[in-house]
């Protein structure tokens, strides 16, 4: 039933103006904002939590929840729209920084794991990176349903991204990193083990450790990287790889590569609050 839905609404984005699209996106965000006490209170927790330790007023706390499920919003209308970008949408609506130290990481020839988070649009960061030229391969939650599953799926593929599974298919993560190829993680948000605790925004959280353990296991950088919108424009940021310390035992390495990686999620998500979209209890989980 779902996925006929999510056909319904993919047509509607490809064929109606975009500012009626855009309209029609907006009107459902605000349906779930009322709608959805559970996912909005873990939202309020969440963003809280960062202008807290950011030393934010929590007066900003309602707009940013709201603005939140506005840009959810948005998120979901850009997916629909994916069979539409290509390379000349690139070159009109998006702007790169960083792209030196993407191709410095390669130059390396381990492979590279994107380290990213739920900010922005993560799914077309990984569809612009592929339109670029760059062999990705992005590790993705299983819809439910097989006819949803294929439904993103092949969004994804179709524009050159090749899919791993979450907790499945593991060797084709190494093996896409042992052939000098992009691998995007998640970072801020685990599903399931295996866990690291870090400090995050000040408080202990359970954070996935896949992006860590694949660099030191393997030797390959880690290149945070992000996708976030300002005005109408995207802009893809690429910062500096970081790179295991062999000097440290395995574990020891995984945990000191793991809070250099937090740095820099916790850099972007205060920077674009409104665009961190994790409607999940990260620390009290």
């Amino acid at each position: 039933m779902w996925w006929l839905l999510y056909h319904f609404f993919a047509f509607l984005v490809l064929h109606f103006p975009k500012r009626a699209s855009l309209s029609l996106a907006h009107f459902a965000a605000l349906y779930r904002y009322w709608t959805t006490p559970v996912l909005k209170r873990h939202l309020r927790e969440n963003i809280s939590q960062v202008l807290k330790e950011t030393g934010r007023s929590q007066a900003e706390l309602e707009g940013l929840v709201r603005e939140g499920y506005f840009n959810f919003g948005r998120y979901l209308h850009e997916l629909y729209f994916i069979p539409k970008i290509d390379r000349n949408f690139l070159k009109l609506h998006l702007e790169i920084r960083g792209r030196e130290n993407l191709d410095q990481a390669f130059q390396q020839g381990r492979g590279v794991i994107s380290l990213t988070a739920h900010l922005g649009n993560w799914e077309l960061a990984g569809i612009f990176t592929a339109l670029l030229g760059y062999p990705i391969t992005a590790v993705a939650l299983p819809h439910p349903g097989s006819m949803m599953n294929h439904f993103f799926i092949q969004r994804r593929k179709v524009k050159g991204v090749k899919v791993v599974v979450l907790g499945k298919q593991t060797k084709r993560i190494i093996t896409a990193l042992r052939q000098n190829e992009l691998v995007a993680l998640l970072g801020d948000r685990a599903f399931g083990p295996p866990y690291l605790s870090l400090k995050f925004f000040g408080k202990t959280a359970l954070l996935p450790a896949g992006p860590a353990q694949l660099a030191v296991k393997l030797g390959s950088p880690i290149v945070p990287g992000f996708l976030v919108r300002e005005n109408d424009k995207y802009i893809l940021f690429f910062e500096p790889p970081i790179y295991p310390d062999f000097n440290k035992n395995g574990l020891d390495a995984v945990n000191d590569l793991a809070k250099r990686g937090v740095v820099y999620l916790e850099k972007y998500i205060s920077a674009y609050l409104s665009q961190w979209l994790v409607f999940d209890d990260i620390w009290k989980k």
